[in-house]
């Protein structure tokens, strides 16, 4: 089977005066597992209807293993669609509509027989076979809806947030399952998303998308912690802090920044007098009750417990106001005084945005 590499090369396309794709190029790697995510309006869903042949782009050339499609419809594409609307005949049950797509190609039946086992076998729906779409679950209708986009035999699947309906279990079960049997088959995937956990958890490398256009490619890891923007920083983990300052000096390959009287250093090179934006997530930043080096002091304006970890909001003396995020097991009080420890080796320095911080981090 043929795990076709994917290319997108300086496509454009707009709505009217509304620019959906903005002079996009990207390259999706033969058997990779990949993910566009950004915030709704991004482009992220035009971009794969134009891989799919859904939409023509106004400028720019889509290849697919190597061959030109931009003249191809999308049954000749070679690409299984799955969408969040759960595309099924309601008057066929599991097995028929798995089936459907080799048996209208003529296939041997000892061939869609052969289909509709392993695909129904790997998804569990081995004992839903006869039962009608309207009795299954909306996860167990996913399911069928994914088997049936495999049972076309094509080796590009393309996924437009196939998890968006389902119920927060269903979907993290499902997700794994679309990873596994996309390796498993030995799938190139596309699969977009607005949730970057989805996409974290899933995803080889992660397309970043903003107004249009790509502002960052990567492994999860690098996106997470090596952010190219504040946009990205923000977007991927879904809460930073941000601090104002100053570069006053470097120290070590430090900049040493003046934040509100305090100096921090972080890991970036920049001018003395430049102003930057300092992004350092939550999970990096520690509290105690007691003063310990390098610690300053401060007070707890809020507390909400998440589950996993509970989230701070913590004022210095300063005024600087900092987000942290502290396991359940530890429980400091609103209004109470704390001591605030911040890992800059995990910190990053931008330079500050023309447009402003605000306008620069914002999920339009």
């Amino acid at each position: 089977m043929n795990m076709p590499e994917v290319e997108l090369s300086h496509v454009s396309k707009r709505y009217e005066d509304a620019v959906a794709l903005d002079d996009v190029s990207l390259r999706v790697a033969d058997g990779e597992y990949f993910c566009v995510i950004g915030p709704s309006g991004s482009g992220k869903s035009t971009l794969l209807k134009v891989v799919a042949g859904i939409v023509r782009q106004d400028e720019g050339h889509v290849y697919i293993g190597g061959e030109l499609v931009d003249d191809l419809p999308v049954e000749e594409r070679g690409v299984a669609l799955m969408f969040q609307e759960i595309y099924l005949f309601p008057h066929m049950d599991v097995w028929e509509n798995v089936t459907y797509s080799p048996s209208v190609r003529g296939a041997e039946p000892e061939v869609v027989r052969r289909i509709g086992l392993e695909l129904t076998d790997a998804l569990g729906l081995a004992l839903d076979r006869r039962a009608m779409p309207g009795e299954l679950s909306l996860g167990a209708q996913q399911r069928v809806a994914l088997a049936r986009a495999l049972a076309s035999g094509a080796d590009l699947l393309l996924l437009d947030e196939p998890l968006g309906s389902l119920d927060p279990r269903s979907a993290v079960e499902l997700r794994r399952e679309l990873r596994r049997l996309a390796k498993g088959l030995r799938l190139t995937a596309i699969h977009v998303t607005h949730s970057q956990e989805e996409a974290m958890a899933v995803a080889d490398r992660i397309a970043v998308m903003r107004r249009g256009r790509v502002v960052q490619v990567g492994t999860p890891e690098e996106l997470y912690f090596r952010p190219a923007s504040p946009f990205v920083a923000r977007f991927i983990g879904g809460e930073c802090n941000f601090l104002e300052g100053t570069v006053v000096g470097e120290e070590g390959g430090l900049l040493v920044v003046d934040v509100g009287g305090l100096a921090v250093k972080c890991a970036a090179r920049g001018r003395v007098g430049r102003r930057v934006v300092v992004a350092v997530r939550p999970e990096f930043v520690e509290l105690s009750r007691v003063s310990s080096p390098g610690s300053w002091r401060g007070k707890v304006l809020d507390r909400s417990f998440m589950g996993s970890y509970v989230r701070y909001s913590v004022r210095l003396e300063c005024g600087v106001e900092l987000v942290a995020k502290s396991p359940p097991t530890e429980a400091f009080e609103v209004g109470g005084e704390i001591y605030l420890r911040v890992r800059w080796d995990r910190a990053i320095a931008f330079e500050y945005p023309k447009e402003g911080l605000s306008r620069a981090v914002a999920y339009e």
